[in-house]
């Protein structure tokens, strides 16, 4: 019942890539959860416990997963969007960060709830109240699947040319 002003400070940087303007900080009262500016993302963005359980996960979260916030709430993130391909250092990597409130930015090899595999760049922020304890933990996922697969293009037009090159009797 007791309603506490508290105050999250995220880098201008983490800010930019969730598209907030003229701000550094997110302002809500824990007790309505209002992550306004989470929620109009299109990136996925999860709220975490400091032991790695999710409280509250955005829209785009719901959409690329396919499970509800009811459906995910207690769960551990990291149990959420793996398969096959999905690095054990990766996990390992949030996983550690969350329990020691440090931030992380790894590289996820995720799969939809159709079983798409899809390539997140997930980044990690620790979350302080104003008297500057760890009480959460942010992730921020942006889809960088489409830049993965350009940059793998070029690499292989580059080494193709290479190879032409070195080959050519001139």
């Amino acid at each position: 019942g007791h309603t506490q002003e508290w105050y999250v400070h995220l880098t201008g940087r983490l800010l930019d890539r969730i598209h907030v303007e003229a701000t550094d900080r997110i302002t809500a009262t824990k007790s309505q959860r209002s992550w306004v500016v989470a929620s109009r993302t299109d990136q996925m963005v999860m709220i975490l416990d400091t032991s790695g359980r999710i409280e509250w996960a955005n829209d785009a979260c719901a959409r690329f997963s396919g499970y509800s916030l009811q459906d995910v709430r207690g769960r551990p993130a990291q149990s959420l969007l793996q398969g096959p391909q999905t690095d054990a250092a990766a996990i390992a990597t949030i996983v550690e960060s969350v329990l020691r409130g440090e931030p992380c930015r790894v590289e996820f090899v995720a799969y939809t709830r159709d079983g798409e595999l899809r390539v997140l760049e997930i980044e990690g922020q620790p979350l302080r109240d104003d008297q500057g304890r760890y009480f959460q933990y942010a992730l921020i996922s942006p889809d960088i699947t489409e830049r993965k697969r350009t940059e793998a293009a070029l690499r292989e037009s580059a080494e193709y040319f290479r190879a032409l090159f070195d080959e050519s009797p001139v």
